[in-house]
């Protein structure tokens, strides 16, 4: 079966509709891929969709996450973890014994089989900080499901990836590659999700394909609401610092000693 064959609604919510089963696990039983992007990230997603991430392994499946660095503690190591297994052997084996069951070990021990998942290459995850003149949280809450017969199914909404999420009254718009007035949406939200996931290959900086971030780091720990509170000499929305007066006026007799001429034009 294919996603054309699925009865799938335009639109969803959690007033009405049950996301889970109604949505991600009918998606995710027929997919070979499905790409991500999305603010927020909870291990507790894995365990509430076990069975389509079962079935979605069995196929051969490889999905691609981006979302912003704000996790837990335990999900953050459980990421680090399942990187580290892709290039230990040792490690990879261990994670392979705790998993035997993925289905199981999705329901009991969902920690585990995201390390496993990521350390055997059905998961990947990239960590998205905005850059140039956004100093928020990437936001962004979008997916594209992708079948065998290279069908796909976007969507996009409020839904952030957690158990919280469906707790929520969250809502979700779907677009289908097949139906000719969608096709348009659905191939641009994949080429969109390519550009943000490309994106590492020409502006971040060198960090092995991971970058954490010390400084967001430190602000998840502390449990610090703005990131300004971590940072040694934080600038205020101006790119003034406010600790050292920068930037700010010469005084003429530095200005003289440097040889500097200034010429500011005189006010109309």
């Amino acid at each position: 079966m294919t996603f054309v064959n699925l009865n799938l609604k335009t639109h969803y919510d959690t007033s009405n509709d049950d996301f889970i089963n109604d949505f991600f696990q009918p998606l995710l039983q027929e997919s070979i891929q499905y790409d991500r992007g999305v603010g927020y990230f909870s291990s507790s997603w894995l365990t509430i969709n076990s069975k389509g991430m079962t079935k979605f392994a069995e196929n051969g499946g490889y999905a691609r996450w981006i979302t912003s660095p704000v996790l837990s503690k335990a999900d953050w190591d459980h990421l680090w973890l399942g990187d580290k297994a892709r290039h230990d052997e040792f490690l990879h084996q261990l994670l392979l014994k705790s998993v035997k069951n993925l289905l199981e070990s999705l329901e009991k021990n969902t920690l585990d089989a995201l390390s496993w998942l990521i350390s055997d290459k059905i998961l990947d995850f990239k960590l998205a900080v905005p850059r140039n003149q956004l100093s928020g949280e990437f936001h962004d809450k979008f997916g594209i499901f992708t079948d065998n017969d290279g069908n796909k199914i976007s969507f996009s909404g409020s839904y952030n990836d957690s158990l919280q999420g469906i707790r929520n009254y969250e809502s979700i718009t779907v677009f289908k590659s097949w139906d000719p007035n969608y096709q348009e949406v659905v191939f641009s939200e994949q080429k969109r999700f390519g550009h943000l996931l490309h994106a590492f290959e020409f502006g971040a900086p060198p960090h092995g394909g991971i970058a954490w971030g010390l400084d967001r780091l430190l602000m998840i720990f502390r449990d610090e609401s703005n990131i300004r509170e971590v940072i040694a000499f934080p600038k205020d929305q101006k790119a003034k610092d406010l600790m050292l007066n920068a930037p700010s006026e010469m005084p003429a007799a530095q200005v003289a000693e440097m040889h500097i001429r200034i010429d500011v034009p005189k006010k109309k």
